[in-house]
């Protein structure tokens, strides 16, 4: 199976066929009959972000094929060591540790948030193999790294933050996708960043009924709820 292929069972129907024997790696070519370079994948990569970039808010960062194929590649790892749970729990630390080949930036954090926007699902998947599995344990550490597609992921208090933001909060399009996503799933853990605060009284636009609990934490109170309280 190519990454191509695999992307491509992800859109269609979400669910994946992995290898037999769990080939963990930086490699790009999951079939070692496959060719080194997959003019595939980069074509479904590039139809992804045409459509998330679509969906922004103004003028997107381009496409990082890169960053793009790097986070394609960790999902991939990700989905296999779910399905072999016999898989070596240091390659499955090394997989999930391999360095994105791009500096953060708009860029980057778009072109992973591709593929890597699974984060928040993969990690309630792992999430009962306990907090010291080497997938958790990765998953994690990736949540971490890219907050923009981490939102809404099941992680310990102690995991919150301050999160690695300027790569996303930096560009409005990005910045109102992140708050959007905080909105949407109700993360807490993601206020605090006076950008993000900021953000996100923005995106309520004074309807604070829009999500409450976010709402409450940043002050914020629903008009028809404080006169039903004065009543």
């Amino acid at each position: 199976m190519s990454l191509s292929r695999f992307i491509a069972a992800l859109e269609e129907s979400g669910r994946v066929l992995v290898p037999a024997v769990p080939r963990l790696g930086p490699d790009p070519a999951v079939d070692p009959a496959a060719p080194a370079h997959d003019d595939d994948l980069d074509a479904r990569l590039a139809a992804l972000h045409a459509r998330a970039a679509a969906d922004l808010a103004g003028d997107a960062p381009p496409l990082d094929l890169p960053a793009a194929r790097w986070a394609a590649r960790l999902v991939f790892d990700a989905c296999q060591a779910l399905a072999h749970r016999s898989a070596p729990a240091d390659e499955v630390r090394s997989a999930l540790a391999a360095p994105c080949p791009s500096p953060a930036g708009p860029s980057t954090s778009l072109s992973v948030d591709l593929t890597l926007q699974l984060l928040p699902d993969l990690l309630r998947l792992a999430r009962p193999l306990g907090d010291d599995d080497a997938l958790t344990a990765g998953l994690r550490a990736l949540a971490r790294a890219w907050p923009l597609s981490s939102v809404g992921a099941p992680l310990p208090a102690a995991a919150g933050g301050p999160w690695p933001l300027d790569g996303v909060v930096g560009h409005p399009g990005l910045r109102a996708l992140y708050a959007d996503r905080v909105l949407l799933r109700a993360d807490l853990s993601r206020l605090g960043d006076t950008r993000v605060d900021d953000a996100l009284r923005e995106a309520l636009g004074g309807r604070p009924e829009l999500c409450p609990p976010v709402a409450r934490a940043l002050g914020l109170v629903c008009v028809e709820a404080a006169e039903e309280a004065a009543a």
